[in-house]
């Protein structure tokens, strides 16, 4: 995976019938993360006060972090998809620094036990 601006985020290699990878943003020091935490979370607080960098979360475990930006910028996220053969797909997904994003990758069957993960539930909640 991979920021135009910033170079690697990181490398997803282990495929299950249906992955999620969660990217969301936080405070990039210290006293970033204090103010967003004074403001009621990053949602609530003026981007032009903060900085953050962006966190990828498999399976709700961080895999990577970028570098540091300006929170409420806009910026490129891009997934490389290689197929077994070695055929290669480019995904790019335009999003605002500071913003929650959540890709599902589905290779040709959902499990059971992932699919009553998503009943009546928000992605965020997951």
């Amino acid at each position: 995976m991979r920021n135009k601006n910033k170079g690697y985020l990181g490398s997803l290699v282990n495929m299950t019938p249906l992955e999620f990878y969660k990217g969301k943003f936080e405070g990039a020091d210290a006293d970033d993360k204090a103010l967003i935490e004074a403001y009621g979370g990053i949602f609530k607080t003026p981007p032009y006060l903060i900085e953050v960098r962006p966190i990828l979360r498999i399976d709700g475990m961080r895999a990577a972090e970028g570098s540091v930006m300006s929170a409420g910028t806009g910026t490129c996220f891009s997934i490389t998809y290689t197929r077994p053969g070695g055929k290669t797909e480019v995904f790019d997904h335009h999003i605002t620094t500071g913003s929650f994003n959540a890709v599902g990758i589905t290779t040709g069957r959902v499990r059971p036990e992932f699919l009553a993960l998503l009943d009546g539930k928000n992605l965020i909640d997951l």
